[in-house]
């Protein structure tokens, strides 16, 4: 079968697109109902071909063009770090992400309650998978979060480490205590080894610090988080759990970590997960914050529950009382006198 092709439209350099069309589908006409297309000339054999390289050409060519590359997110976990600011600086609020189709590709977005309307990403760009679209959406809100001095912006961290107290030197503390001490009648001159005050001996465990009470792990030292860690699991019955790491593929001094609880069930999987750590050292001491994090959640869970209960049970106590509690008139009527006989 020969093609018709308009007159000078080659020779002018104009592509007759409409007869391209026609022609493509009496071809698949021809195919889809007599099982073989219609017979073509070698000539137009030879074109359809060029034709077929061509349009592979441009394609490929058109995709490049067309879909700018993605953006590089840095093999980070932004997701996980995001849900760990929510948890530090909890406001009743939930990280929900709402996922968009754009052809054969995805937008995520999602909100910040410290940003009021605000939506991340505000860009919308669009990744063949969906799960780097959630990953940029939760990049987007932490780089706000740093921008806006709510969150430190190392890419660990989640919360702000308090200043430290530098305690008071000797002689500030004794002057103060003089200057608070009333006088009093005595002898003159008391013996010089009753002015010394006994120093008391620091426990093994303050490190120098002042003062224990419940500190964050980026109070603490590191080591003195894992201690406290494996603390706090004795006493669950946990038992100590084990610090994994290991190197990041295809990245130079980074680390990916997990703890191994061995058989305990009651612990998520998810605790103490880290991936893409600047050296070994930070990637343990960055999961033994997340578990002391997790256990702490737990004890404060519990005591709430407990002071519910006892709430519970001294209203019990309360109603009971109050019901069992006789008054005047049944207390005659149980003994079978007559009221005015009570006076």
């Amino acid at each position: 079968m020969a093609a018709s092709s308009p007159q000078d439209a080659s020779d002018q350099g104009v592509i007759d697109w409409a007869g391209l069309r026609k022609l493509i589908g009496l071809q698949e006409y021809q195919q889809l109902n007599f099982m073989q297309p219609e017979q073509l000339t070698p000539a137009q054999l030879r074109t359809f071909t060029e034709l077929n390289r061509a349009t592979s050409a441009a394609l490929e060519m058109l995709s490049n063009t067309v879909a700018p590359e993605e953006p590089n997110l840095g093999g980070k976990d932004w997701v996980s770090l995001l849900q760990r600011y929510r948890d530090a600086h909890g406001d009743g609020s939930h990280i929900i992400y709402k996922d968009e189709s754009r052809g054969l590709k995805w937008c995520t977005f999602t909100k910040l309650s410290e940003a009021g309307d605000l939506v991340f990403p505000r860009d919308a760009f669009p990744f063949s998978r969906k799960k780097d679209a959630k990953q940029y959406a939760a990049n987007k809100a932490v780089e706000w979060l740093m921008a806006n001095q709510l969150m430190p912006d190392d890419g660990v961290n989640v919360t702000f480490k308090k200043p430290k107290e530098c305690p008071p030197t000797p002689s500030s503390a004794n002057a103060a205590v003089v200057a608070a001490t009333p006088p009093k009648p005595g002898p003159a001159s008391p013996p010089a080894a009753a002015a010394k005050s006994p120093q008391t001996p620091k426990s093994r465990g303050s490190r120098g610090r002042s003062g224990s009470g419940d500190k964050s792990p980026d109070d603490s030292d590191d080591d003195n988080v894992i201690i406290q860690v494996e603390k706090m699991c004795r006493s669950f019955g946990y038992g100590v759990p084990r610090y994994i790491v290991t190197p990041a593929e295809n990245s130079q001094n980074m680390f990916n970590g997990r703890v191994n609880w061995g058989d305990e069930w009651r612990v998520p999987e998810s605790v103490g997960v880290v991936t893409s750590i600047y050296g070994r050292k930070p990637a343990r001491d960055l999961m033994a914050q997340e578990v002391l994090h997790h256990l702490r959640e737990v004890v404060k869970r519990e005591r709430e529950a407990q002071k519910e209960e006892a709430m519970r049970m001294l209203k019990s106590q309360q109603n009971a009382a109050a019901t069992a509690k006789p008054t005047s008139s049944s207390w005659g009527r149980g003994l079978g006198w007559p009221m005015s006989s009570i006076r």
